[in-house]
């Protein structure tokens, strides 16, 4: 009973937002963003990464949730190998949902990373989690629209591995930016 509560709240969440988005077909009806922080990082012994590394990841969705343009900004990071986003709750480590950049290399990087082709992700891009229904995710991750609903459950956090820290250097929850309605 509960947890369908919760659900229901969540979907009402997730109207609400999407009710205060601009008319104009341009602009994003959902948006999330992150800061990115070695202190995110989960770790044993417990206390993260101590990195003078940053930066922030944006997820932008179309009004249709067929798609997801993503933006990923790393500062000061050196060695940088990878970056995705996966599914867990914060202070869980989590399965990989959606690959961003793979560079096994490493590169430094002082800027907005070069996603490629997957600065525009849509339903193929989706690696659901195995099982399907893990129990860190809450709820099948399959397609864009589920993506955007297991962040607004806070259930996705950007993750920028390196050389250095190959599980990761820097990570962060995703969280919804709420826009203003429009004034009339």
């Amino acid at each position: 009973m509960k947890r369908s509560y919760i659900n229901y709240v969540l979907i009402a969440a997730l109207f609400s937002i999407s009710s205060t988005a601009s008319g104009q077909e341009s602009t994003p009806r959902f948006r999330f963003l992150t800061s990115l922080s070695g202190a995110q990082e989960v770790t044993v012994p417990p206390g993260g990464v101590p990195t003078d590394t940053g930066g922030s990841v944006r997820v932008n969705f179309d009004r249709k949730l067929s798609r997801a343009t993503i933006r990923v900004v790393v500062r000061r990071g050196v060695g940088i190998t990878a970056a995705h986003l996966h599914c867990a709750i914060p202070g869980v480590n989590g399965a990989i949902v959606v690959p961003l950049f793979d560079n096994p290399a490493g590169q430094d990087v002082d800027g907005e990373l070069d996603l490629g082709n997957q600065a525009i992700v849509e339903n193929a891009d989706i690696d659901p989690p195995q099982p399907p229904d893990d129990a860190v995710c809450g709820a099948p991750l399959n397609n864009i629209a589920s993506l955007a609903f297991a962040i607004l459950s806070g259930r996705i956090y950007a993750n920028v591995h390196s050389t250095a820290n190959p599980a990761g250097v820097v990570r962060g929850q995703l969280l919804p930016v709420l826009v203003p309605a429009p004034s009339q």
